[in-house]
C-alpha cells in the first residue's frame, strides 16, 4: 500500500495542468455516476480509518490578524475581531503541543499578512528549532531586502506569494492599497537572493486566484513566472467561500457544480488543518472568515490540542463529518470542500501543496 500511494504522489505532482486536473476534472469523474457507485464506498471507508483518531499534519497559526491590503475576493474587510498579536509564551506553548501530537508543518497565515507581526521571524526559528516545517502565506508588499535576508538566515522551508495578475490594472483592482511594481520587483529579489546564495529553501509558489478581472490573463502570468518558481497555484475563489458571497462581492461567474453523491465527501480540511486565530482561540477552518465564537472550538489558552480534539463538541463534529452529514454544519452546508477537494485528497499525502 505504501508503495502504490508512493507511486500516486510521484505522478501527481508532475501532471501537467495538475491544478486543473486535481481541482476541476478529477472530481468531476469520481462523482460521475456510475464511476461514483465503486469509487465513493471504496474511497469513504479508507476516509473513514484515517480519521478514527487525531491526525493533524499541518498547523495554520495567525501571528497577528493585521493586513495591508483590502483583496476583492478576501473577507479581511469584513473582520470586527479585536488586533492582537500572539505572545511568544502562548506560541511556544502551541508549537510543543502540536510536535507531540505529530504536526509537521507551521503555516503563517490565515486573515492578516505575517510579515506585519514583529516577532514573525524569532517565531520561524523556534518552529524549526522544534523540528517542524514552516510556511509563509503573504502578499509581498513588505518584502524589501531586511526580510528577504530574515528569510533566508531563519531557514524558512516555503512561501506563497500571492499575486492575483499579470498586468498592473488587473492586479491593483484586485489587490487594492498594494504597489504592482514593487511587490514585483520583491518577489524577483527573492528569486535573484535564493539563485545567489546557492540555496533550495525557500520553496517559492506564486499563488493566482482566478477571477472574472484576471481570467484571460492567466497565460501572460504563466509565461513570466513559471520558469523562475517551483509552483504556480492556480485557486478558485469558491474555495474559499461561497458562491453567492464571491459573487456579491467581486462578480466572479460562478457555475454550479453537477453532483452525483450529493451527501459529499469526508473533509480533508478539516481532520489535515488546525487553525488558530491571534488570540489562541481554534477555528473550524482555514478557508472562513471566524469572528464569532460559535465556531470556536476551544481555546489553547486554556487547553491542550488533545483536550479539544476530545472534547465533546469537537468529537460531535468529528462524527457528522465522518458520516458526511453536512447539512447541519455551517458553513461546511454551502462550502465546495466536501465536494470538490476532498474527493480525491485522501489519496495523496503530499497533496494540495503551496498553500494552495
Amino acid at each position: 500500500m505504501k508503495l502504490v500511494k508512493k507511486t500516486l504522489n510521484w505522478i501527481v505532482l508532475r501532471l501537467p495542468h495538475r491544478e486543473f486536473v486535481m481541482k476541476k476534472l478529477l472530481p468531476r469523474i469520481v462523482s460521475s455516476f456510475p464511476v461514483s457507485l465503486v469509487y465513493y464506498p471504496i474511497y469513504t471507508r479508507i476516509a473513514r480509518k484515517k480519521t478514527n483518531a487525531i491526525r493533524y499534519s499541518t498547523l495554520v497559526i495567525e501571528p497577528f490578524n493585521v493586513c495591508n491590503l483590502q483583496c476583492t475576493m478576501c473577507a479581511y474587510a469584513n473582520s470586527k475581531r479585536e488586533k492582537t498579536s500572539i505572545s511568544m509564551d502562548l506560541f511556544k506553548k502551541i508549537i510543543d503541543d502540536a510536535k507531540i501530537v505529530g504536526i509537521k508543518t507551521v503555516c503563517f497565515s490565515y486573515f492578516n499578512e505575517p510579515f506585519l507581526d514583529k516577532h514573525i521571524f524569532e517565531r520561524v526559528r523556534y518552529t524549526k528549532n522544534a523540528g517542524l516545517s514552516t510556511s509563509i502565506i503573504t502578499n509581498g508588499c513588505l518584502m524589501d531586502k531586511k526580510i528577504i535576508d530574515e528569510i533566508f538566515d531563519s531557514d524558512l522551508d516555503s512561501i506563497l506569494i500571492s499575486l492575483d495578475g499579470y498586468s498592473k490594472e488587473t492586479y491593483l483592482s484586485i489587490r487594492k492599497g498594494s504597489d504592482f511594481e514593487q511587490v514585483n520587483a520583491n518577489v524577483k529579489l527573492l528569486i535573484d537572493e535564493r539563485k545567489a546564495r546557492e540555496r533550495k529553501k525557500p520553496r517559492i509558489t506564486l499563488g493566482y486566484v482566478m477571477q472574472k478581472k484576471n481570467e484571460t490573463e492567466r497565460s501572460h502570468f504563466q509565461a513570466k513566472w513559471g520558469k523562475l518558481v517551483e509552483e504556480i497555484a492556480w485557486g478558485q475563489p469558491e474555495e474559499f467561500d461561497t458562491a453567492e458571497d464571491i459573487k456579491n462581492r467581486s462578480g466572479v461567474r460562478t457555475k454550479k457544480l453537477s453532483i452525483a453523491i450529493k451527501k459529499g465527501y469526508i473533509c480533508w480540511n478539516f481532520f489535515n488543518n488546525l487553525t488558530v486565530r491571534s488570540d489562541g482561540k481554534v477555528v473550524m477552518c482555514c478557508s472562513w472568515l471566524f469572528d464569532d465564537e460559535e465556531h470556536v472550538l476551544g481555546d489553547l489558552n486554556k487547553q491542550s490540542i488533545m483536550e479539544i480534539w476530545n472534547s465533546e463538541r469537537v468529537q460531535k463534529l468529528v462524527e457528522m463529518i465522518r458520516n458526511c452529514d453536512y447539512s447541519k454544519i455551517y458553513p461546511c452546508n454551502k462550502c465546495y470542500g466536501p465536494f470538490k477537494l476532498s474527493t480525491h485528497n485522501w489519496w495523496f499525502a503530499d497533496y494540495p501543496k503551496g498553500g494552495s
